[in-house]
């Protein structure tokens, strides 16, 4: 576990250093509706900018962000893909 720890570490640390800082965030899911994928309280990055070098596809999980700024974690079940 220790190992898969430092392994993401590097990774999102190498992610940092070549994207900007605003194409990135930190996201705290509540609730249990994506479990077993994200549990209550699991905290996950999200790239802002990744859909604009690739299509959306079955399976991906997005954050959503409504109008009035309230934001959901979904799976895609179906696309135009």
């Amino acid at each position: 576990m220790k190992t898969i720890f430092l392994l993401l570490s590097v990774f999102f640390a190498s992610l940092a250093s070549v994207q900007p800082e605003h194409s990135k965030s930190v996201f705290i899911s509540e609730g249990e509706s994506m479990a077993p994928t994200l549990k209550n309280n699991d905290r996950f990055l999200v790239d802002k900018t990744y859909y604009d070098s690739h299509p959306i596809q079955r399976g991906d999980v997005v954050v959503i962000q409504l109008a009035n700024n309230r934001q959901f974690v979904k799976r895609v079940i179906a696309c135009n893909c």
